[in-house]
């Protein structure tokens, strides 16, 4: 049984197939026929893949969830990608406080609107989950501009000062890009 995905020259879009493959012999041994069946599973397929995608994503943050983002990040860095992939490291400075003064409905809303911030501030192509309860990891991708990425860090930090406007409880925004040492693994970076 073999599951294939053909590719047709003229350029039409690949469909699934389960092959099954079963050679019948005669009684001495010596091969007599091959029969080999094609089983539609196009539909199947797609839909397992496109259940297995929605495993990757939060519906909350709608980020990345945890596991699959440090996944995806582990997989970057490992490829190394000519040093021009940025890890930024964001935190919600004071988020317990506000989350205990307001109630977990405010402290739910601060952390939904903090991943549209990091959505917005940065490109569509660059990675960004969770990393923990009140924290964020953005990687961007093939940036060599640090100016452009210490603006969009700089704009991502200053939004989460407005969503609460109480002067004895406030949110901050703390960032940091973590360095790694020649020959660490994307781990220990």
């Amino acid at each position: 049984q073999i599951l294939c995905k053909p590719v047709f020259d003229d350029g039409s879009e690949f469909q699934w197939y389960r092959v099954r493959v079963k050679f019948l012999k005669y009684n001495d041994g010596v091969l007599h026929r091959i029969v080999t069946t094609f089983e539609d599973i196009d539909k199947e397929k797609r839909e397992v893949l496109v259940a297995h995608e929605k495993l990757k994503w939060d519906a909350f943050t709608e980020l990345y969830n945890k596991q699959s983002f440090e996944a995806e990040i582990f997989r970057l860095l490992a490829k190394n990608n000519g040093g021009t992939d940025i890890l930024i490291l964001f935190d919600l400075d004071h988020f317990k406080d506000v989350n205990d003064t307001y109630g977990h409905r405010e402290g739910d809303r601060i952390i939904r609107e903090s991943a549209g911030i990091l959505k917005n501030s940065f490109r569509g192509g660059d990675r960004i989950g969770p990393t923990g309860g009140d924290a964020f990891g953005v990687l961007c991708r093939n940036s060599s501009d640090t100016s452009i990425i210490s603006e969009r860090v700089r704009h991502a930090c200053e939004q989460p000062s407005r969503m609460i406007t109480s002067e004895d409880k406030g949110i901050s925004c703390t960032a940091g890009m973590p360095f790694g040492r020649p020959g660490n693994t994307s781990e220990e970076r």
